[in-house]
């Protein structure tokens, strides 16, 4: 039983090789790697499958390469899909293959899901981490603001961050829940923790920080965009507790939009 590292890539080419290669080696010989690249222009997915090749991950990974764009949402509910259809993967994390979320912090997610936890989530910290913690202030008040909102309007107040994308679901939790009904927008990561908090499951925070400074931000119409889906999914949240509920079938559980670059 190794749980699985998954790595959401999209033009990843110039960052993927190096965020693997800042996964620890202990890590590296005690878990399995699936990195899902979402119809790049770039070779992300041939980069990656060369380097891991030639790696202490040899025989323990797998890289899928969608034959369109599925969408961040899309390559998430693929890979949740393959790690619940594998009889061996206690549970997986996602960690984003373009480098801003620090992958010293896996032995945490780890942690977490080894002692029973559901979810484990990141939670940006300046207080714990100072300049580390480098999300631009308008980016952090944007979310200060989603979370205040996503908390009351969701009757889930415990969550600290709604908007990482550093989290951790164990294979058991996603194995009850209908990943049909979970948004297909990219604040899906915020729409899973809705669904664990409503299916009783025991939610776990880890504190993080995240790189921006090196790193192309989001920001434009995407933002914006990301923003106005984050409203309206909240108003809908409490409307799909029952669909939430019915887990879909385990024989769809793996897409046929991809193609197999390396397998172990």
């Amino acid at each position: 039983m190794l749980p699985l590292i998954y790595l959401p890539a999209y033009n990843c080419a110039k960052t993927i090789a190096p965020t693997i290669r800042e996964i620890s080696e202990a890590i590296a010989q005690n878990s399995q790697l699936l990195v899902v690249d979402n119809a790049s222009a770039d070779g992300t997915a041939t980069i990656a499958a060369d380097f891991l090749k030639n790696s202490p991950w040899q025989g323990r990974a797998t890289v899928l390469r969608a034959t369109r764009n599925l969408g961040y949402a899309g390559s998430q509910k693929l890979a949740f899909r393959f790690a619940r259809s594998q009889p061996d993967i206690p549970f997986v994390v996602m960690l984003h293959a373009d480098g801003q979320y620090p992958p010293r912090f896996l032995p945490d997610f780890f942690s977490k899901l080894d002692s029973g936890a559901d979810v484990a989530y990141g939670c940006r910290s300046k207080a714990t981490f100072g300049d580390l913690e480098e999300t631009p202030f308008k980016v952090k008040l944007a979310i200060t603001i989603l979370n205040n909102l996503e908390c009351l309007l969701t009757a889930c107040p415990k969550v600290k961050e709604w908007h990482s994308g550093f989290v951790g679901y164990s294979t058991a939790f996603l194995k009850r829940l209908n990943l049909s009904a979970i948004t297909d927008t990219r604040h899906i990561d915020g729409n899973m923790l809705f669904a664990a908090t409503k299916l009783g499951a025991r939610i776990e925070s880890v504190p993080i920080f995240k790189r921006y400074k090196e790193f192309e931000g989001f920001h434009g119409p995407a933002a914006y965009g990301y923003i106005l889906h984050c409203l309206g999914l909240m108003l809908k949240m409490p409307g799909t507790v029952h669909a939430l509920r019915q887990p879909d079938p385990l024989a769809q559980a793996v897409s046929s939009d991809f193609e197999t670059v390396l397998k172990p």
